[in-house]
């Protein structure tokens, strides 16, 4: 079954309608035109309908973006975690470094273990590296909601 033919202005009128920003006039005149128009009426409800959907998707996105703006970056569980995550990677570096530096000064120790060492804390460095800046440039696809 197709779509009968709806003019420009019924047209604006539904999208109006359906995005809640008609006024009290405007509804009443898409009602009035829409009266003996059943399966637009039912398409009217229909868009309606699906918007309500997305709504509630959009109120349930934004609730979960506060609590977790909320977890990330205050009070003492975020303090928390940053200390913990700036220990974690101290800690590997400085192993790391002395590790790397301990085998390169040891006569005995075998050349393929300086190699495999030394590519280990320059591998770790530049992933930790390109994580830090990546995180640091990406644009954030939420940040409009978190206003």
């Amino acid at each position: 079954m197709s779509r009968p033919e709806v003019p420009a202005r019924y047209e604006a009128l539904m999208v109006k309608v359906v995005d809640e920003t008609a006024t009290p006039a405007e509804r009443e005149e898409l009602a009035t035109w829409l009266a003996d128009k059943p399966e637009l009426r039912r398409e009217l409800e229909e868009h309606r309908a699906l918007r309500a959907v997305t709504d509630g998707w959009v109120a349930r996105l934004e609730a979960e973006l506060a609590r977790e703006r909320a977890a990330e970056g205050g009070g003492a569980a975020g303090f928390a975690e940053r200390t913990g995550v700036a220990l974690l990677v101290l800690g590997v570096l400085v192993l790391g470094g002395w590790g790397v530096l301990s085998a390169w000064r040891d006569p005995e120790v075998p050349v393929p273990v300086d190699v495999g060492l030394t590519a280990l804390v320059l591998g770790l460095l530049l992933v930790l590296g390109t994580l830090a800046a990546r995180r640091l440039r990406a644009p954030d696809p939420y940040e409009k909601l978190r206003r």
